[in-house]
């Protein structure tokens, strides 16, 4: 199987720093659980807001406490922390507060990450998100360990590279293991505190001990042998390498709506965006094949496709400020698929005769069928105004 972690980024140069820190002489400087907490929190709703600049514009204490159990005191305190040490900022942008995780849009620029043609890149790892639907975040804040996040956060990048090099049958072919006094140095704890840490994260990792023994009435453990769960895991099924697509588009797409002052939201019409143009767009031109049996005119064609629409999105949207004074779209996803839609048939119709003619025959098809079923309710962006 082709599996990877499935979860949000997290930056290696930004974990470096957590670590700078954590080994800083002035303890109000080192980096609390709670700080560890806050900044997962902040990474999860960035990932569901699309933005790969790092721009978080819905987070809200209140919500990131009653999903992760964590006391919103110890959120807030986190989140200052975040702010004091330059880690996060707080910004207005176009009149509302939003955080800002600092240096993530600069980690996220393709260059960083070789271009498209880099089939592996390692400049972050991902966090599962089964860490948000659990009570780990809560333990160990309560339990106030810190040290237990150097410890995961270890543990995900080791796995992170055994499941980028190799392909797996199972999850007992992917182990990581540790001797008791590394990780009673990783954690500052004795055995009995490193077994509770171990406790805390099983929902990540299956743990099993090694070399055990009896010492009058002690147990002494040798080494410890970690297996990330299958929970964790997903199909890395990308059969038409268009991830990366994606995530090229989807900033863009933030640019766009940014610079032309796009009433949006994040975490719903962003996403309904991202989604009609994955459905519209790269679902329906994915399969177009060049010389050689090559994506490079699948990806030219989706590159065409994005700016014939976004130019004609711009056109109307200029139009609207002409005549409102601002923009008024009350269904972003609605008002970009139609308008990724009739891109792509455009492209279709104007291609030479006989390229790609199986290809042109399925959306000939398919249009056919949209029309049917929608011919109703279908509006012609043309008929609009703007």
């Amino acid at each position: 199987m082709n599996m990877k972690i499935e979860g949000v980024k997290f930056h290696q140069e930004i974990l470096e720093r957590f670590r700078l820190y954590s080994e800083a002489c002035d303890p109000a400087l080192r980096p609390k659980a709670s700080a560890y907490a806050t900044y997962l929190c902040l990474l999860e709703q960035c990932a569901k807001e699309y933005n790969s600049k790092g721009v978080v514009r819905e987070f809200s204490l209140v919500r990131a406490a009653e999903k992760t159990g964590v006391p919103y005191g110890s959120l807030y305190d986190g989140l200052q922390y975040l702010n004091e040490q330059k880690f996060v900022s707080e910004e207005i942008h176009n009149g509302k507060s939003v955080w800002v995780l600092c240096d993530v849009e600069r980690l996220n620029a393709p260059q960083r990450q070789g271009g498209l043609k880099t089939k592996i890149s390692m400049n972050y790892f991902p966090v599962p998100k089964v860490i948000f639907e659990t009570n780990i975040l809560k333990e160990l804040v309560r339990t106030s360990n810190a040290n237990a996040f150097n410890l995961l956060f270890g543990l995900l990048n080791q796995f992170r590279v055994g499941l980028a090099y190799k392909s797996i049958e199972s999850t007992d072919q992917l182990t990581q293991t540790y001797n008791m006094k590394t990780l009673k140095h990783i954690l500052k704890k004795n055995a009995k505190g490193v077994r509770n840490v171990l406790d805390i994260l099983s929902p990540i990792f299956d743990v099993h001990f090694d070399g055990v023994s009896a010492r009058g009435k002690q147990i002494w453990i040798k080494r410890v042998q970690f297996n990330l769960k299958e929970e964790c895991l997903k199909d890395d099924v990308d059969e038409y390498k268009v991830d990366s697509l994606m995530a090229k588009y989807n900033q863009d797409l933030i640019y766009f709506l940014d610079t032309n002052e796009v009433p949006y939201r994040p975490s719903t019409d962003l996403r309904d965006i991202v989604l009609s143009f994955k459905q519209e767009v790269i679902d329906r031109i994915k399969e177009v094949r060049g010389e050689n049996n090559s994506f490079e005119m699948r990806d030219k064609w989706i590159r065409e496709v994005y700016q014939s629409a976004i130019a004609q999105i711009d056109e109307k949207v200029h139009k609207m400020k002409k005549y409102f004074g601002k923009v008024v779209i009350y269904t972003l996803g609605g008002y970009f698929r139609k308008a990724f839609r009739r891109a792509v048939d455009n492209h279709y119709k104007n291609a030479p005769a006989g390229l790609f003619f199986d290809v042109k025959l399925q959306i000939h098809k398919q249009s056919l069928s949209r029309a049917r079923s929608a011919s109703n309710i279908n509006i012609n962006l043309d008929d609009l105004p703007f």
